[in-house]
């Protein structure tokens, strides 16, 4: 139904430099959450949010206020 998790819009934000999910893995994610976008913060791991937490906070607010 449309008040599914599956059709909201959602967000990944990948590190760069993170092994923890594969770029190539999204079209299959894509599949089943087909509002959801992925944004990669470049130079980072896992921890994105403490290691660039302006760029981490900045494509969360930008997605947020869509």
């Amino acid at each position: 139904t449309i008040h599914s998790p599956l059709y909201h819009h959602s967000l990944i934000i990948k590190g760069g430099n993170s092994s923890y999910f594969k770029v190539d893995d999204f079209s299959n994610i894509k599949k089943k959450f087909p509002n959801i976008s992925l944004e990669i913060i470049d130079d980072t791991t896992h921890w994105l949010h403490a290691e660039k937490p302006k760029k981490f906070y900045s494509k969360s607010i930008t997605f947020l206020k869509k």
